[in-house]
């Protein structure tokens, strides 16, 4: 799971520990990052959306619960279907906690938006997303739920909630999540990404069908080897247009429109727009991963595609000794600098990087993108600030 935002920015630092000049905000990617009340932000896989001048950080508070040891967060998974017993991560009282800034530095929290309640009962929640709706006024929140990776909506008046889950069948709207192949209506679909154009029109990015495919699905399996990814943690993933009201998808099985093509990919993705270009970033499979995955991006001169794959990854790499991986819940915030330019932040989450091994207080990795003269994304560099 993975996090992107776009944002005000100037530079990054590339520092020993800290930036020379401490009169500038301070992103810091080697100290736990703390609230307006010095306690650690609980905030993981989420998105981070940008409202009449403040920044939403909508995301998933985890209990103070030890990880599984070793690199895989799925450890406690083993022979059960995932969900409530597989323990750290798991949890069926995760919450939607939100935090709010002006600067993306100091942030206030206000706690759990979206009441146990109101969700479907003995599921594990993650990565929440929400936007708002310009046309219905609303705050609109999408989440995951597993055992068998289904979606719910819900919606508020207020980003501060409560919100109150209208569909927990939402899933079944998209043209992979209403599938006897990947479990029945509202299974089988994995991660997302939400996305505003600046027309007001929503878009999710989202996994389905990993690999491999049975023959019957007529698609054919994805080739992940970009960048040299491992194809068993690859599969599908599909932009999603959602309806006016952003409650489900728009697709029409007898038209066949509403929603695109195929890319490669499967976890952890990440869609957003520079310029006329859309981005489509995704990553190979690898649940709470310690060890992080391959980033892959994808471009397109129109939301729903088609998309043409680039070449290189942009993640460190094997060579990479300065940290541990990171996995991207990736979202994106749209700002201008002085330029009238577009800058963009990655924020990818590094499981298992907690000092006292506690999934709430893992770390968040936090970079501004660099694009090349093509408009490709260059690789990422480990920084230790970002100063904005």
């Amino acid at each position: 799971m993975f996090l992107f935002l776009l944002v005000l920015l100037t530079s990054c630092v590339r520092a020993l520990h800290s930036s020379n000049d401490t009169s500038l905000p301070i992103i810091s990617n080697v100290e736990p990052r703390v609230d307006t009340t010095g306690a650690i932000v609980n905030a993981h896989d989420g998105q981070i959306v940008h409202e009449n001048g403040t920044y939403f950080w909508f995301a998933a508070g985890y209990d103070d619960c030890t990880e599984s040891s070793g690199l895989n967060g799925c450890a406690g998974c083993a022979g059960i279907p995932i969900g409530p017993a597989c323990g750290c991560g798991f949890e069926a009282n995760t919450s939607v906690n939100l935090y709010t800034s002006q600067n993306l530095v100091n942030w206030t929290a206000h706690g759990n938006v979206l009441p146990q309640s109101t969700r479907p009962v003995a599921t594990s929640l993650f990565s929440p997303r929400a936007l708002f709706n310009d046309a219905t006024q609303t705050w609109v929140l999408w989440y995951n739920f597993v055992p068998h990776y289904s979606y719910a909506v819900a919606t508020a008046k207020s980003p501060y909630g409560p919100f109150v889950t209208v569909d927990d069948n939402a899933g079944a709207t998209f043209r992979w999540g209403n599938s006897t192949r990947n479990g029945g209506a509202n299974a089988g679909v994995g991660d997302f990404s939400l996305f505003k154009d600046s027309d007001g029109a929503a878009y999710m990015l989202y996994s389905h069908d990993p690999v491999p495919l049975s023959p019957e699905s007529g698609i054919s399996a994805v080739n992940c080897s970009t960048g040299g990814a491992d194809p068993k943690g690859c599969g599908k993933l599909s932009v999603a247009r959602l309806t006016p009201d952003f409650l489900r998808s728009s697709w029409d099985p007898m038209t066949k429109t509403g929603e695109g093509d195929a890319i490669s990919g499967f976890e952890a993705p990440a869609m957003f727009k520079r310029g006329s270009t859309y981005y489509a970033l995704t990553s190979a499979a690898c649940c709470y991963c310690g060890a992080g995955g391959k980033v892959f991006v994808h471009s397109a001169t129109s939301p729903l595609g088609p998309y043409r794959p680039q070449q290189r990854t942009i993640d460190f790499g094997t060579g990479n000794t300065t940290t541990q991986g990171q996995q991207t819940t990736v979202t994106v915030v749209v700002a201008e600098d002085d330029n009238d330019e577009d800058s963009f932040i990655w924020q990818g989450d590094r499981w298992q990087s907690a000092p006292d091994h506690l999934k709430s207080h893992d770390f968040q990795f936090w970079t501004k993108l660099q694009f090349g003269s093509d408009g490709e994304i260059l690789p990422m560099q480990w920084v230790d600030n970002c100063t904005l």
